[in-house]
């Protein structure tokens, strides 16, 4: 009986799959990088709601803007352009810093709230607070 001589079998790896595996995450990696849209975050500091607070003395100015996008200042409707104006002449007239509250519509699109922030921060005016539905929680 003659015997058979077995040959060892060097192991081999196979890279293919492990290199398709990293061009599929450098591919995804590269488009989530282009896709990515840079935001500018404005810091706004929202008032807590408390019941029974007492009011601060000074000049108060109440902005709405509805969900047409229009902007009131104390009921009478203003343009964006003569807000600026209209805040300095009733900060002048309260002879202290005019403290600025914003409301803003339920269904009022977030551009007009950044119109709104844009023509504010313009004018100078940094300092504002923005009312909230306090059953909102």
């Amino acid at each position: 009986m003659q015997r058979m001589r077995r040959t060892k079998l060097a192991p081999a790896v196979d890279l293919m799959p492990l290199i398709d595996v990293v061009f599929l995450l450098l591919t995804f990696f590269i488009f989530a990088l282009v896709l990515t849209v840079p935001v500018r975050i404005t810091d706004v500091s929202l008032p807590g709601v408390q019941a029974g607070g007492s009011r601060a003395q000074g000049g108060f100015a109440l902005l709405a803007l509805t969900e047409a996008g229009e902007v009131r200042l104390d009921e009478e409707t203003i343009a964006l352009e003569r807000l600026g104006g209209a805040l300095t002449e009733r900060q002048d007239e309260a002879g202290q810093d005019l403290r600025i509250v914003i409301a803003v519509d339920r269904e009022a699109t977030v551009g007009d709230q950044f119109e709104l922030l844009d023509a504010l921060e313009a004018a100078g005016f940094t300092d504002f607070r923005f009312l909230r539905d306090p059953r909102r929680d």
